[in-house]
């Protein structure tokens, strides 16, 4: 391979592998060309990419980079996938997308300036996504307040239909009392 190719190879591992907050280490046994290009589809819909590195190329292109702590996971046919809207996303995305795919084993990986291992990654895949925990917390918000628009509502009502209730026996006692001089006339 001449040094040209392997330079560009490099340069693209640094900006896309490289240049990512988050990363999922896997190994394969064998990508063929259909499962590799539906699996990368599956992932693409999560915004998630899928490298297939070079592992020398590989270790030297992330050598000057914030993820230099994962080249001992690059042994062997390796691929990395990166993006998705958090580590979470990532996480789940590519347990999901080589969930009943052969040959496929997590090594391990980078989230948050760290190298989490394959167990941390699954564990990362169980847990709820950025939307499902914005949509907890914005529920857990809200029950209260809901809560507390219906009780002011019941209140204003019952007080409603108590000045409804004495307004119609003030009409009632006045109705009386207009009536009762008359009759006694």
């Amino acid at each position: 391979m001449s040094k040209k190719l392997k330079k560009w190879m490099a340069d693209e591992i640094r900006g896309s592998v490289g240049a990512a907050g988050a990363c999922v280490v896997v190994g394969y046994k064998s990508l063929g060309g259909e499962a590799s290009s539906g699996l990368r589809a599956q992932l693409r819909r999560s915004k998630v990419e899928l490298t297939v590195l070079r592992n020398r190329i590989a270790a030297n292109a992330l050598s000057d980079s914030a993820l230099k702590e994962i080249r001992p996971l690059i042994k062997g046919p390796t691929a990395v996938a990166t993006g998705g809207e958090d580590p979470v996303a990532l996480a789940k995305a590519l347990v999901d997308g080589i969930k009943g795919r052969q040959g496929f084993v997590f090594r391990g990986g980078f989230v948050e300036g760290r190298v989490v291992s394959a167990e941390e990654i699954q564990k990362l895949a169980a847990l709820p996504g950025r939307r499902e925990l914005l949509s907890m917390i914005a529920s857990a918000v809200a029950q209260p307040m809901a809560n507390v628009a219906f009780g002011v509502d019941a209140i204003l009502t019952g007080v409603a239909r108590a000045v409804d209730a004495v307004r119609e026996k003030v009409e009632k006692d006045a109705g009386s009392r207009a009536a009762a001089p008359e009759a006694g006339g």
